[in-house]
């Protein structure tokens, strides 16, 4: 049982109150897929950095919350245009991390495994 009371049968008056406790105990192996949609245009360079910092205490977090989890990535670029879009991509240098043009790019499929999603925010 997740949620106590299951039933709660109430009379009251019209002006009477009642308070009562519910407890909530969520379920460890419940499903949980996280995610992660990223805009990579080039004023979003910092958030990706973070992120990346922070991934394994991320993993950490959903791990605390289910122990059946997956997370994924994907990314996609807003406004492919300067100064939004990093000059080296629109003058097509190979140092070029970032496509020129993208509605939406699937990285990572849901997995559990993390550090495939660590690797994967890595190449990006």
């Amino acid at each position: 049982v997740q949620i106590q009371p299951q039933h709660l049968n109430v009379a009251l008056r019209p002006g009477d109150t009642l308070n009562f406790n519910v407890t909530i105990k969520p379920a460890a192996t419940f499903p949980l897929d996280v995610y992660f949609l990223m805009d990579l245009s080039d004023s979003m360079n910092d958030d990706l950095d973070t992120l990346k910092r922070f991934t394994l205490e991320i993993i950490k977090a959903v791990q605390n919350i289910s122990e059946d989890y997956t997370v994924g990535f994907g990314n996609f670029v807003e406004k492919p245009v300067i100064p939004f879009l990093d000059i080296s991509c629109s003058l097509g240098q190979p140092t070029c991390s970032i496509p020129i043009i993208s509605s939406f790019i699937h990285n990572l499929k849901l997995t559990n495994d993390s550090s495939q999603f660590s690797e994967t925010l890595n190449r990006v």
